[in-house]
């Protein structure tokens, strides 16, 4: 089963956000997107889908390797 892990979160209009637990706990380093065209639809969500592998735990851990984003 695929797993769904938040790396980042850009809130738009004035909003803020404040995540608990915090974001990206792991420090998973997941690069820049490559820019895509502005959507037609302002309110359009973009996901991106990425395999990443985690470094190995040094105590057993919940999560599995690999982990697809």
């Amino acid at each position: 089963s695929d797993l769904l892990y938040i790396l980042d979160i850009q809130p738009q209009g004035g909003l803020q956000c404040f995540p608990q637990p915090p974001v990206n706990p792991l420090k998973v380093d997941w690069g820049l997107p490559i820019p895509s065209p502005s959507p037609i639809h302002p309110a359009h969500h973009k996901r991106d889908r990425r395999q990443i592998f985690l470094p190995e735990p040094e105590q057993p851990s919940r999560l599995q390797d690999p982990v697809l984003v």
